[in-house]
């Protein structure tokens, strides 16, 4: 449940939603980065809150028990075609 602060390349451009899980930072420059750090750092404690509380709900969705679940039925279901 910690938001993070990440530049939108590989896994964090599907993880990280600005104001709702983080701050995605859209240019890779120390700059961009530190602007995006210092939003969050200088959020009041509730939105800090609301955005943990999105983090966990958002992790527990997309990797929790039962998305695994899920994945692995849907895995079996479909099996790969090997073309």
């Amino acid at each position: 449940g910690t938001p993070v602060v990440a530049f939108n390349v590989g896994v964090a451009q599907d993880l990280t939603i600005t104001g709702e899980t983080g701050y995605k930072v859209m240019r890779v420059n120390s700059s961009d980065l530190a602007e995006g750090i210092n939003a969050i750092a200088t959020l009041p404690a509730k939105k800090l809150s609301d955005l943990s509380i999105n983090c966990r709900k958002f992790a527990e969705t997309q990797f929790g028990k039962a998305a695994y679940i899920s994945a692995i039925r849907s895995m079996i279901n479909e099996p790969a075609h090997l073309d």
